[in-house]
């Protein structure tokens, strides 16, 4: 059984080694955390405020992970609509103007 001060320690030390495997890219679950504080996971999994911590960073970063994914699919699809909408706008004006389209190939 851990002190007060003991568990403050820990909740300290388990955000300090969420934080430095978020710097390194690394991820962040329980035996990440518990090899980063050389402690064994079982003393992460009993206390229950370090236990939330954790799952909260790890729920983070692949909320994150998935954001940034729909982001960069929600980007390369607006591109497509633009260079779309840009040919129908050259369409339009060849029409208006009386000239043929330029080609892109």
């Amino acid at each position: 059984q851990l002190t007060k001060k003991e568990k403050i320690a820990l909740i300290n030390a388990v955000e300090q080694a969420i934080q430095e495997l978020e710097e390194a890219g690394e991820k962040v679950d329980f035996p990440a955390v518990a090899r980063k504080l050389n402690i064994a996971r079982s003393t992460l999994y009993r206390n229950t405020t370090v236990r939330h911590i954790i799952t909260s960073a790890r729920e983070k970063r692949r909320l994150s992970a998935n954001t940034l994914f729909k982001l960069q699919e929600d980007v390369e699809d607006l591109k497509n609509r633009v260079s779309y909408l840009e040919e129908l706008v050259s369409k339009n004006h060849c029409l208006n103007s009386g000239s043929s389209p330029p080609h892109n190939n």
